[in-house]
């Protein structure tokens, strides 16, 4: 096995040296090759590689500038060098110790800050590989997720090309990263929620409303996460957008053939039935589907301000509903869950 033999040392001794751009291209695709590997190398066959690709990375900066005066082709080895360290950091290892060598090595900085100089030069190049890295990082520690958002993540120039691009595999990519950060800790949930460079929330509902299947999956989740954690409050996630997101979904309830994306929302359902303020929101905003008869919380006198320990008062608030089956048991595991 190549990993095994000298070739990895000699392959980062060509990207380090002075050489033509051919010669260090083909070196970084060979390693962006050894990292991708089958089956998957272990982390320790590829520790040799995160410094040097990371640097590698940092520098392509300079390199895009000296690319756009037309004096080197950089794109290929900005793109191999990517995808080299989205394998790396997609290694499935409980530990982390990938994760925390590449944050300890300055990845996060590296990634968002060429993200940031990607997009804003309109073209694709790169993108799907950085966003995958960036993904990856917040897949670890709640300390992970903090530093690719200090390093930028949720600022408007990054967050709002990802979310309308017309590219379906990176929308996915954005609401999955998104879904993961609001799985985080209160103050990240936060950080996206109450973000004042763009409202995130309005771009979440209208995933789940509008875009294709796999997209409105990832889109459900940021709203499941937002909403089921109960640390934040839950004007943060526009209740009357959500409840016209929920008639929406539960308006094509029959024929929706993600089992995925139905389970969440009735799970976002059950946390909406916790807002207090639920009764004041007007009749017509009704889930047409979901809810077969009256919208009739008033004569529920429904006045919640947390789902613990209040399980019979919802119990009590859904009874008039005449609810599909599947939902009602669906909601009835989940009070069971949080009784």
């Amino acid at each position: 096995m190549l990993l095994e033999t000298d070739a990895p040392e000699k392959l980062i001794r060509l990207i380090q040296l002075e050489c033509t751009e051919y010669s260090k291209s083909n070196a970084v695709w060979a390693i962006s090759n050894l990292c991708r590997g089958k089956p998957a190398p272990i982390f320790e066959q590829l520790r040799v590689f995160v410094s040097p690709m990371i640097e590698l990375l940092a520098a392509s900066s300079e390199e895009k500038d000296q690319e756009d005066n037309g004096n080197v082709d950089g794109s290929s080895t900005l793109l191999d060098t990517a995808w080299g360290l989205s394998y790396i950091t997609a290694i499935e290892d409980s530990t982390q110790s990938h994760i925390d060598e590449c944050c300890k090595l300055g990845l996060p900085q590296v990634a968002v800050a060429r993200l940031r100089q990607v997009l804003a030069s309109n073209t694709d190049d790169g993108v799907t590989p950085l966003l995958r890295i960036v993904g990856n990082l917040i897949t670890g520690s709640d300390s992970h997720t903090q530093e690719v958002l200090d390093a930028g993540l949720l600022e408007a120039a990054i967050i709002l090309p990802l979310m309308h691009s017309t590219k379906r595999s990176v929308r996915k990519e954005c609401f999955w990263i998104i879904s993961n950060v609001l799985a985080g800790t209160k103050e990240q949930r936060l950080a996206v929620l109450r973000n004042d460079s763009f409202e995130v929330v309005p771009a979440i509902h209208h995933a789940v409303i509008s875009d294709h299947a796999d997209i409105a999956r990832e889109a459900s989740y940021c709203l499941y996460n937002a909403a089921t954690i109960y640390d934040v409050p839950m004007e943060l996630l526009k209740p009357e957008e959500t409840l016209t997101t929920l008639n929406s979904v539960f308006g094509n309830y029959e024929s929706m053939d993600d089992a995925r994306t139905k389970m969440l929302m009735v799970k976002v359902t059950a946390s909406l039935l916790t807002y207090k303020d639920l009764v004041n929101l007007r009749p017509n905003l009704m889930l047409s589907s979901l809810v077969k008869d009256e919208f009739l919380l008033e004569e529920a006198n429904f006045e919640i301000d947390s789902v613990h320990g209040k399980r019979n008062e919802i119990i009590s608030a859904i009874g008039p509903w005449k609810l599909p089956k599947d939902v009602l048991k669906v909601i009835s595991a989940f009070l069971f869950v949080i009784q």
